[in-house]
């Protein structure tokens, strides 16, 4: 419910969502020979196939992929279960138990149109998630490995990162730099400067700042207080948003270093515990 300012049109998440993949090279990384090596597929030993996965480590994981599969089957359910996506012309019952329609019907309804996706990036040195601008979503298998032991755990993930998108945290981080970017512009062309032709690279820049900083604790507990609502919704145990938190804790500690994740989404000193207590009261409310 807080109040924003934002410029940027809805459509245009998308597109930003798209510049940031590319941006952050999803998929991208060491797939020069993979050519070569799919001419011998039928001859190919044990060890060049060892080679093959090492490297493609970091491409996007193919659908057939059992992984892949099964995290597509609960982020779909997160999707349908809070009406966040059209379905094609197939009739969903989004119906309370009165027979009214459902108020997440319409309060999502204006997020139909974002490309909801889901990428499964091969990746274990890599522990994180995020859900772009525009609806897709970008799961590392290090933190599958790490962090989810369950379905609701990696619902969590799912219902977090996605509240991020559909608060536009990062499009108000973007409009920001962006804002920040036309004021240099403009103050430069007073002075008869003409940077024109960096422009390009300037909004690059931008994106890639705003991948690159820490989300605020604002932006952190309202991505919290939706995903609550979004597993709420979708059937999975509240409690897995604490018990993710404390995970990713305990693999800082035994790592040694900051997981991708807490470094873009910190774990400030009292969110797990706000979370705690936002979780017990969301359980109480379905229970009255």
């Amino acid at each position: 419910n807080r109040k924003r300012f934002l410029i940027i049109p809805l459509w245009l998440d998308s597109v930003i969502g798209t510049y940031t993949l590319q941006a952050l090279g999803i998929g991208a990384e060491e797939d020069e020979d993979e050519d070569a090596d799919d001419k011998d597929d039928e001859n190919t030993s044990p060890s060049k196939s060892r080679s093959k996965a090492t490297s493609n480590r970091g491409a996007i994981l193919p659908n057939d992929d059992a992984r892949v599969a099964h995290i597509e089957r609960i982020f779909d359910t997160i999707l349908t279960k809070n009406c966040l996506k059209s379905n094609d012309g197939v009739v969903v019952d989004t119906r309370t138990t009165l027979g009214h329609t459902s108020p997440r019907h319409h309060m999502f309804r204006k997020f139909h149109d974002f490309e909801w996706r889901l990428s499964v990036v091969d990746k274990l040195s890599v522990v994180n998630a995020l859900c772009v601008p525009g609806g897709a979503m970008v799961v590392y298998t290090g933190i599958l490995k790490e962090v989810v032991s369950n379905d609701s755990e990696c619902a969590a993930i799912i219902c977090h990162e996605i509240g991020h998108a559909i608060c536009r945290h990062g499009i108000e981080s973007v409009q920001l730099r962006l804002f920040l970017i036309a004021c240099v512009y403009a103050t430069l062309s007073l002075f008869g400067i003409d940077v024109s032709w960096l422009m390009e690279k300037l909004f690059y820049l931008g994106v890639n700042v705003f991948l690159q900083l820490p989300m605020s604790r604002r932006a952190e507990l309202e991505a919290d207080e939706v995903a609550i609502y979004l597993m709420q919704h979708s059937g999975y145990d509240l409690d897995a948003l604490v018990t993710v938190m404390q995970k990713l804790g305990a693999v800082e500690a035994r790592l040694g270093r900051m997981p991708e994740i807490v470094s873009t989404h910190p774990l400030t000193e009292h969110r797990v515990e706000i979370l705690k207590n936002k979780v017990k009261k969301a359980k109480q409310e379905e229970l009255d």
